[in-house]
């Protein structure tokens, strides 16, 4: 049985191996490569002998991890994937990287592309990295059926349709927390804890299998299953006909429960990393494109506010990536402070935010950025506060909202041309200001 877990990107679906998950949940990471920014679980690299302060902090950080003999892997992965999607959104390959203890440990990196821009560039990648000492014995396809007959074994049952006996294993009543006793051999043991917003594609589904072939003779579901302590566990289930009367029903169904609820759990907890950027938590570009395609006809017409942070490449420069990433927090601070109940904050790209207003025709949204600009640029003659250029875009009908984006980006790259060179001045003369002040501090400390 292949175990495996498919996720929905921008981009498509992708597949994740279900033990691969659950085994290496610690292992997640996060990659904006335009931004050059990384995020990692808490203890990502705690199992190198590595700090949170001591984490890489950019790719050229990164890459002196790396084994030297692996760089030529690393930049093939760069050119057929990160920058071009000549070879997919997906990737794998085994890697060596350097622990504190100046030990190589070997690991295969798993990357998954979840979004790229218009020039085929990856976005947004997310991925695992697991230890390699893990995968030696026994190739990826054996460790899943390695999975599958571990689970098999705690939720084999059986169930004779002609007297609606069914047999369950003593560990699949266990699973659910309950005895032989609380778990009567009957079908409606299992049905009546089924979820009720599940029962359809549950419940119903199977009983239109067993009741005539037309439908098949397999099935194949994920589903909540109610635990003894009154909480929900996500199990799926497979089953098979292995046996019709002349009239084409049922009269013997096999299979198996899998409880899969440390999955699931993995999957969402991957699945809620992607939707809040956890350096300004903002909503995220993958959390964008979602409600884009949940756009109702009863948000029309639809507004954007497009904001571009001004000069973030300087401060980077010359202040390091912890002033940028500062300067990021304050512009999402003041956007999502200054912003209606119903609208909502992304940040689609290293220094790009995009404001949405559904139900906002175009005078009411450039009366909002207007307001917005209006503080930003109160704020901005405060010592080292953000500046921002704007633009607005508004779709009226939904044959419109797939140039949305893309008017509201060149609004906004209009706009910000006009004091562009003053404001980049500002910033860099802040910035040496910073520079003198720090180097001050320093020598009458020393």
């Amino acid at each position: 049985m292949h175990n495996s877990l498919l996720l929905t990107s921008p981009t498509g679906t992708f597949e994740v191996a279900q033990n691969t998950v659950q085994e290496n949940e610690t292992g997640m990471w996060y990659w904006e490569p335009l931004a050059d920014a990384f995020y990692y679980s808490d203890d990502y690299l705690s199992r190198l002998g590595y700090t949170e302060e001591e984490r890489p902090a950019n790719i050229l950080e990164w890459l002196t991890l790396f084994h030297p003999d692996d760089l030529e892997t690393i930049r093939k992965i760069y050119i057929n994937h990160i920058i071009t999607a000549k070879l997919g959104n997906t990737y794998e390959h085994p890697l060596r990287v350097l622990g504190k203890d100046g030990t190589y440990y070997s690991v295969v990196i798993h990357g998954y592309i979840l979004h790229r821009d218009k020039k085929a560039r990856a976005t947004m990648v997310s991925g695992f990295h697991i230890n390699s000492e893990r995968l030696a014995a026994i190739d990826h396809e054996q460790q899943r059926m390695k999975f599958a007959l571990k689970a098999a074994e705690d939720g084999i049952w059986d169930w004779n349709a002609e007297t609606n006996e069914v047999y369950y294993s003593p560990k699949y009543i266990a699973m659910a927390g309950y005895t032989e006793e609380e778990f009567p051999p009957t079908a409606d043991s299992w049905a009546s804890r089924v979820h009720p917003d599940d029962y359809e594609h549950t419940v119903s589904m199977q009983l239109k299998i067993i009741n005539s072939p037309t439908y098949g003779d397999s099935f194949e579901c994920i589903y909540r299953f109610k635990h003894k302590e009154g909480y929900w566990i996500w199990i799926l289930g497979k089953g098979v006909v292995t046996s019709r009367k002349p009239d084409g029903k049922a009269r013997r169904v096999t299979g198996v429960h899998i409880d899969i609820n440390e999955l699931q759990n993995a999957k969402e907890k991957l699945i809620n990393s992607l939707k809040k950027d956890p350096l300004t938590t903002a909503y995220t570009r993958y959390s964008f494109e979602q409600r884009l395609k949940n756009i109702t006809n009863n948000d029309y017409p639809v507004s954007l506010i497009y904001i571009d942070a001004d000069g973030l490449k300087i401060v980077n420069d010359l202040l390091g990536h912890s002033y940028g990433d500062d300067y990021l927090r304050r512009i999402s601070f003041m956007l999502s402070e200054h912003t209606r109940n119903n609208d909502s904050v992304y940040r689609i790209g290293g220094d790009e935010f995009v404001i949405l207003l559904p139900k906002t025709g175009y005078t009411e949204a450039t009366d909002v950025m207007l307001r917005l600009k209006h503080h930003v640029e109160n704020q901005s003659t405060l010592q080292g506060s953000p500046y921002v250029s704007f633009g607005i875009s508004t779709a009226m009908f939904p044959d419109e909202l797939c140039t949305l984006t893309s008017n509201a980006d060149t609004h906004m790259y209009e706009n910000k041309r006009i004091n562009q060179a003053q404001r980049h001045e500002l910033i860099r003369q802040y910035c040496l200001h910073v520079i003198a002040a720090t180097s001050g501090t320093n020598s009458n400390a020393s």
